[in-house]
């Protein structure tokens, strides 16, 4: 996927489109991992944060910087998890950046585990 796509500074904004996932059966739970990749540009000093959202709100380790961005481009890798309930979910990525930066490349995925 791609961008260049700006991201305001201190504002959550979504990256990919949304997608609805499903967590199969009538009981239960499963577990959604993302793996989430995105090359910023943005001043030096500079630093994100990459959240996985589920269903409209932040998964648990949403708000933790994922390092410095460098005047010229830095990579995000970073990895979430969330446990839901059976049934249909929604998944997109966010990204905060602490100045006015772009993403100019971005690859995420998202899987479901069912125990």
């Amino acid at each position: 996927m791609g961008g260049p796509l700006p991201i305001p500074a201190f504002t959550y904004t979504p990256i990919d489109s949304a997608i609805t996932i499903t967590c199969p059966g009538t009981t239960g739970s499963c577990l959604i991992v993302s793996e989430q990749w995105t090359q910023l540009s943005a001043p030096t000093g500079a630093q994100a944060i990459t959240c996985m959202y589920v269903d409209g709100a932040p998964d648990a380790f949403c708000g933790n910087f994922d390092g410095e961005v460098f005047a010229s481009f830095a990579n995000a890798t970073t990895s979430h998890q969330t446990a839901v309930p059976h049934g249909t979910h929604t998944v997109q990525t966010y990204v905060l950046t602490t100045c006015n930066a772009l993403a100019n490349y971005f690859d995420y995925h998202y899987q479901v585990y069912r125990p």
